[in-house]
């Protein structure tokens, strides 16, 4: 029975115990819970942030290995694209190196108007000295050349280019080559021999035409044409 007037103390038990009711062990135990719930949120924090950054970079290098790879294939087309070229360009050099080429010159040149004649199968073939003057200019040194059944020799008057031929006539008497057309055509007799002429105007012969025994001749004046008297100097000379 208690005593009026005395107060009445609540005596601690040895473990001690929390205005709840809690002892200081439960404390301690929840504590401890806490912190590891904690520092378990924070792990996985981390891990997720982790993964994030690991997939984007995975992403990103996946990217790059795209573009990488794309590039790669893009210089390949490029490169084959460029072969491809090449091999055309090389297939096509030929062809226009064979264009360029063409017909082979049939003219030799020789020494004389004796090798010309011998060149060219001919019994002979001979033209006039250097220095004879002509209405034109002065003949100066011949040239000779040769093809199997023709004889030719070139020289220069002034500034008129002079050419001779002869070659074993075959029933075409014009030998010259010379295909172009002319104003005026002429016949032209000297010492009994006729002789056809060709020029822009009469009395100014190109191109001179004769046959004689065998042989065809041919003079061409590159130029102001010849007058009569030019054209039987030269073919006193020519055999």
């Amino acid at each position: 029975m208690g005593i009026a007037g005395e107060s009445t103390k609540r005596v601690s038990s040895p473990g001690g115990v929390d205005p709840t009711g809690a002892t200081r062990e439960e404390n301690v135990i929840t504590m401890v819970k806490k912190l590891f719930a904690i520092a378990f949120a924070a792990v996985m924090a981390v891990g997720i942030v982790g993964c994030a950054c690991s997939s984007t970079s995975s992403s990103s290098a996946s990217g790059s290995s795209t573009a990488s790879s794309a590039a790669a294939s893009s210089a390949a087309s490029s490169a084959a694209s460029s072969s491809s070229a090449s091999a055309e360009s090389s297939s096509a050099a030929p062809s226009a190196s064979s264009a360029s080429i063409g017909t082979p010159n049939p003219w030799s040149d020789v020494a004389s108007a004796e090798d010309a004649a011998q060149g060219a199968g001919l019994k002979s073939f001979s033209v006039p000295d250097a220095g004879v003057k002509l209405s034109v200019g002065e003949l100066g040194d011949w040239t000779f050349q040769c093809m199997d059944g023709m004889a030719q020799a070139k020289n220069a008057a002034g500034d008129v280019g002079i050419t001779i031929r002869k070659a074993v006539y075959a029933g075409d008497g014009d030998i010259s080559g010379d295909y172009n057309t002319y104003e005026a055509e002429w016949p032209l007799t000297l010492k009994g021999l006729t002789v056809n002429c060709s020029g822009h105007s009469e009395d100014a012969a190109n191109k001179v035409l004769w046959v004689r025994g065998d042989d065809a001749y041919c003079i061409l004046a590159d130029g102001a044409g010849l007058n009569p008297d030019d054209i039987n100097s030269l073919i006193n000379a020519i055999q």
